[in-house]
């Protein structure tokens, strides 16, 4: 028989034991929980902490600008043709290297003169023969004419004389013209520079056989140049003769040269719709070539009072800019929607939302929003 006071003990001793082990399962808890909360709280610091975005800003100053369009433009030549022959034959000398220069009238492809040498003899002694058969007619015309004022012959056998003389003198006027075509046709044997030149493309080669209108070669002036361009309907009335611009290369480590407007056209031309406007350079460089692009620089409005910020610092947004001011301590930054106008160059015209004085972001815009910490950098 087992002591009831026994069991009670033992069953005491039990619960102590479980009342214990649950005690370090919440302190247990409790601990984990801590530790959860502060490496929350630590992480939660990491968020707010702020780092300044570094930028460089520029001060909006009030300047006089000239309203300016800048246009594509081409170098050409006044004097740029493809040289055609006129004659027909086979090529037995040339002077078409590329790159050639030659003087007005030079041989640029010459044909086998044999032909034309011979159809000048032939014309020449048709000639000689239309030459001798109007000086007979000549002296028996006078003849006639002799005796007939002495009646001793008929009015019509003087007829007869007088019609043979005039028969003479044409076949002569077209022998004559026959000899100077055979001379021409000789000429053009040889197709000659219309102009000075340099030979910019060879079409033909020794051996050839020419037609008339065959294309020889393309001739070009290079010292007779202007630079062509289209301007829009809404430019285009702002533009004089005697107007001065600046037209610039692109390809030449934007070389800058003086120009004057030479011509403005009075009709836009298809399909671009652009009215045709030509430019003399005040100076040629060597390294200006015809068909070269280029970009004109064109004043078209009175100087005004403007506020220019670069283009390539605005923020579009949906089809609406925004600039971003710097505030007074120069810590933070206001985004700021504005209004603009036309372009110059690189830059634009800020017409509202900012004003003389304020300064603004011009690089590291795109890393910003509205109240960013900013960090000005030179």
């Amino acid at each position: 028989m087992q002591n009831p006071t026994g069991l009670r003990w033992v069953w005491l001793a039990a619960l102590m034991v479980s009342l214990g082990l649950c005690a370090c399962k919440d302190d247990t808890k409790e601990a984990t929980a801590t530790t959860s909360a502060e490496a929350s709280t630590e992480k939660a610091g990491d968020k707010v902490e702020e780092k300044a975005i570094p930028v460089k800003v520029m001060t909006l100053v009030e300047e006089t600008l000239t309203p300016r369009v800048e246009i594509s433009g081409l170098v050409a030549s006044d004097l740029d043709v493809t040289i055609l022959s006129e004659t027909s034959g086979r090529v037995v000398r040339d002077n078409l290297d590329l790159g050639n220069i030659v003087k007005k009238g030079a041989a640029l492809v010459v044909v086998d003169h044999e032909p034309y040498r011979i159809a000048v003899e032939s014309a020449q002694a048709a000639l000689d023969q239309a030459q001798a058969s109007k000086d007979q007619a000549e002296r028996e015309h006078a003849r006639m004419k002799t005796l007939r004022e002495s009646n001793d012959i008929s009015e019509s056998q003087y007829d007869i004389a007088h019609f043979a003389l005039l028969q003479a003198k044409a076949a002569l006027a077209m022998a004559e013209s026959q000899l100077a075509s055979a001379k021409h046709s000789l000429r053009l044997a040889s197709v000659r520079a219309p102009f000075d030149g340099v030979i910019a493309s060879t079409l033909v080669k020794l051996g050839d056989t020419l037609a008339p209108g065959t294309p020889v070669a393309q001739l070009v002036n290079t010292k007779q140049v202007k630079v062509t361009a289209g301007v829009g309907e809404d430019r285009i009335g702002s533009l004089t003769v005697g107007q001065k611009a600046v037209v610039r290369f692109p390809t030449l480590n934007d070389l800058r040269v003086d120009a004057t407007v030479k011509a403005v056209g009075a009709k836009a031309l298809q399909p671009t719709m652009t009215y045709p406007l030509e430019l003399q350079l005040d100076k040629l460089p060597e390294s200006v070539r015809v068909g070269m692009v280029c970009r004109v620089d064109l004043p078209v409005g009175q100087p005004m009072q403007a506020l220019r910020f670069p283009i390539d610092s605005l923020v579009d947004r949906f089809d609406r800019q925004y600039v971003y001011v710097v505030n007074e301590d120069k810590t933070r930054v206001k985004e700021q929607r504005v209004q603009t106008g036309i372009s110059l160059e690189n830059h634009i015209i800020l017409t509202e939302g900012v004003q003389a004085g304020d300064v603004l972001v011009m690089t590291g815009q795109a890393n910003l929003k509205d109240g960013s910490l900013i960090q000005i950098v030179e």
